[in-house]
């Protein structure tokens, strides 16, 4: 008998874990900057499923061209690894910082009251701005 009732809280509690939902409201969610800096104005996308933040995606807006930051880094465009001692090229740095927030589930886990973040390994570049707009874009989509 004492088995039937472990199998049945364990059943239980495996239920309200795989049915458990997240902190914030389901959506796509997106911020920008409010001002060009060094010819880029930063941004932010965030998509929520199930309460959980499921991708985020760090950019930047070009102030001339048509070429977004990520692309231009891809692309070998922004050249910045190359012509500095960055630890790795821009947009592989944003995507381990929004891998972070993935981790955390929350920017404001991750950004200081300070406005700067606690060092993250593989990331050298300015992110703070980014984990701001994290949270611009998912002020009051909280459960």
């Amino acid at each position: 008998m004492k088995k039937i009732g472990f199998v049945l809280i364990a059943l239980f509690v495996i239920a309200s874990v795989a049915g458990a939902e997240g902190m914030w409201r389901d959506g796509t969610y997106e911020a920008q900057g409010n001002a060009f800096d060094h010819g880029w104005k930063n941004s932010v996308r965030i998509v929520v499923e199930n309460g959980y933040i499921t991708d985020a995606h760090f950019d930047a807006i070009p102030e001339e061209g048509d070429k977004m930051k990520y692309l231009s880094s891809v692309q070998g465009d922004y050249g910045m690894a190359a012509n500095s001692d960055a630890q790795a090229a821009w947009y592989v740095q944003a995507d381990t910082a929004a891998a972070k927030l993935l981790e955390m589930q929350d920017p404001g886990k991750i950004l200081k009251t300070s406005g700067e973040v606690d060092a993250i390994s593989g990331v050298s570049v300015t992110i703070a701005p980014h984990f701001e707009l994290a949270q611009k874009a998912l002020s009051g989509k909280r459960r």
